[in-house]
């Protein structure tokens, strides 16, 4: 009795360590990044990977449509999100990996070709401007930064040099139609050392720069006719930045710079880059807790968020209002709650949970129902147990429908290994994973109910059969099937049973009382 206890918390144990994992992986937040436009506002919760848990990097995102002002999640993705834009009014997230995609719909990108990191993003009219590390040669490094007026026509495309490349600082580079181009090094004898330390705009049709040189902000304006920064101004901070944000109002600049503990300041420019003195703003809430602030621009009014640590070690976001000028419109006030029950990929997650989990339970309890009923002794003439290699060979016949499903989508939306690896990030990846294991256990199922095997071991000449030796019942198939999913949950590590069974009995069939064996004159 004991050791059957043992047993059923070991399998619960089992199909709960997945979903804990990614509960421990969503406890915490790193960093909040925003971006907004005229009608949207997006604000992203970025938590980093810790190798030594084993858990990986995400960003929650959610969004703030305008006029209505409710929030609603977007989506989750694996990665931390480093820099924010839109394009054409849809969000675009660049993550610390070096890939960028397009958060809804969800797209992958085209990489900038040889880079490393993307440092940060903006876009206006359709293109997208990105600052990145990369490699030039160096016959072309001479050229980005010209002494004289050239053409618009950028002449520093990004090469794979055979000879003796020149690592220069991060690069501005630009995505007009489906190609990026290097136009200028940045204007910096030592670049940044992270994303915090950089912000890019656009105002009009010019890239503007904002880079933190210890606690100076220097400001620069791309002129494209000489492919070059030019120097707008500098802004001097009394305290050790750690997050900056350039944004560009209607006729003026924007610059945010915020430090530990809530302590920030914003200044407002002309499109030249004088900056006025700091503006009057309040306090966030129980500053000492806070552990991140950002800025964005949305609905023509300053959208200043902080990030704070609870009492009980929850993350609680609060968002400030002010006008363009700098005037402050709304106190700081608590983040409203997005609608929704909880992230998709949770969501999804959970569902998997809740199902292995019942089906876990289920088994066991058919086990013991059937140990109560008087013990069967099996004739070994009647009864020849499939071999394991062909029974392999069935099962991955079954399998089809799943591979289908699967396959069909990351055709539709990747082509490359870097789309691919972006494809595994979409919100909908848990959801199409689901839909194709109800596929594969639907088809196994009806035509095991139907025809009393399914099309793999109809192939290889294989049968179904009970313990006992008789045909199973419509509730024993279904059942052996429906026990697909926890092999699929636990990434089909309960297929080693069949190996130590001396029946050779997976999940399933212990499940299900049956047995598979060849297809004999007793069973034609």
């Amino acid at each position: 009795m004991k050791s059957k206890r043992l047993a059923i918390w070991f399998a619960l144990a089992a199909a709960l360590s997945p979903a804990l994992a990614r509960a421990a992986e969503d406890s915490g937040h790193e960093q909040i990044l925003a971006h907004g436009t005229d009608k949207s506002l997006w604000v992203v919760y970025a938590l980093p990977g810790d190798s030594a848990a084993g858990t990986e990097a995400r960003s929650a995102i959610r969004v703030e449509s305008f006029p209505e002002a409710k929030w609603k999640r977007l989506s989750s993705l694996g990665g931390q999100a480093v820099a924010l834009a839109d394009r054409n009014g849809q969000l675009i997230a660049a993550f610390d990996n070096g890939q960028w995609v397009q958060v809804d719909p969800f797209a992958s990108q085209r990489a900038i070709p040889g880079t490393q990191d993307i440092l940060a993003l903006a876009a206006s009219d359709g293109v997208v401007w990105a600052i990145s590390y990369g490699q030039l040669t160096r016959q072309l490094a001479a050229t980005t930064a010209p002494t004289t007026t050239q053409s618009a026509t950028p002449t520093t495309m990004m090469t794979a040099s055979a000879t003796a490349p020149a690592l220069l600082p991060p690069l501005l580079f630009c995505l007009a139609g489906r190609d990026w181009q290097a136009l200028a090094a940045l204007p910096v004898a030592s670049p940044p050392k992270n994303a915090n330390q950089i912000s890019l705009t656009v105002a009009g049709s010019s890239p503007q720069l904002a880079l933190l040189d210890q606690n100076v902000i220097r400001t620069y304006r791309f002129v494209a006719a000489e492919a070059r920064w030019q120097p707008t101004g500098t802004a001097q901070s009394p305290f050790a930045v750690r997050q900056l944000k350039l944004l560009a109002a209607a006729d003026h600049l924007i610059l945010f710079y915020a430090g530990d503990h809530g302590r920030y300041e914003m200044r407002v420019g002309n499109p030249e880059g004088r900056w006025a003195e700091p503006t009057s703003l309040e306090a966030p809430p129980e500053p000492a807790a806070v552990f991140s602030m950002t800025a964005a621009l949305a609905a023509g009014q300053v959208h200043i968020l902080a990030a704070a640590h609870g009492t009980k070690g929850a993350v609680q976001f609060f968002e400030q209002i002010c006008a363009p000028d700098g005037k402050v419109v709304g106190h700081f006030a608590p983040l409203a709650a997005p609608a929704g029950s909880g992230e998709p990929s949770t969501l999804w997650s959970w569902v998997d949970v809740i199902v292995a989990t019942a089906l876990v339970m289920l088994m066991f309890d058919a086990v013991r129902r059937r140990r109560a009923r008087p013990l069967v002794v099996l004739d070994p003439a009647q009864i020849v147990l499939a071999p394991l290699g062909t029974r392999l060979l069935a099962g991955i016949i079954d399998m089809i429908p799943l591979a289908a499903v699967m396959v069909g989508y990351v055709s539709l939306h990747a082509q490359t290994a870097a789309e691919v690896n972006a494809l595994l990030r979409d919100p909908s990846f848990p959801i199409w994973a689901i839909l194709a294991k109800a596929a594969y256990i639907a088809v196994a199922a009806l035509t095991e109910c139907l025809a009393g095997r399914s099309l793999g071991k109809m192939i290889t000449g294989l049968d179904i059969v009970s313990i006992d030796g008789t045909r199973p019942k419509l509730w024993p198939l279904a059942l052996r099937n429906l026990m697909r999913w926890v092999d699929l949950y636990l990434a089909m590590a309960p297929l080693a049973l069949i190996f130590f069974s001396p029946l050779h009995m997976r999940l399933g069939d212990a499940a299900a009382g049956t047995l598979v064996v060849n297809r004999g004159p007793a069973q034609e």
